[in-house]
C-alpha cells in the first residue's frame, strides 16, 4: 500500500504540477497580504473619521446643545464603526 502510494505521488508530482503549485500559492499569498491591507486602510480610515467627528463636538459650543446632540451621535456612530463593531451601521 506504501509503495503504491509512494508511486503514485511521483507520478503526480512531476516539474510542471510543482511550478503550478507554488504559482498559485504565491497568488493566494499575494491576495491575502492585498485583503489585509485594504482591512487596515478601512480602519485607518474609521479612526480617522472618528476623530474628525470627535474633534467637530468638541467645537460646538455648549449653548448650542442641539447641534452638539446630532454631533455626538455621529462621533458615537463613527467610533463604533471603527472599533470594528458588527452591530455598526
Amino acid at each position: 500500500m506504501d509503495q503504491a502510494v509512494g508511486d503514485l505521488l511521483l507520478e503526480i508530482m512531476t516539474p510542471v504540477t510543482i511550478d503550478i503549485t507554488l504559482a498559485v500559492q504565491q497568488e493566494l499569498q499575494a491576495r491575502l497580504e492585498e485583503a489585509d491591507r485594504l482591512r487596515k486602510q478601512q480602519v485607518e480610515r474609521a479612526r480617522y473619521e472618528a476623530e474628525l467627528a470627535h474633534h467637530r463636538y468638541l467645537r460646538v459650543h455648549p449653548d448650542h446643545r442641539l447641534v452638539a446632540d446630532s454631533l455626538e451621535a455621529e462621533w458615537n456612530r463613527e467610533a463604533l464603526c471603527s472599533s470594528g463593531s458588527p452591530t455598526a451601521i
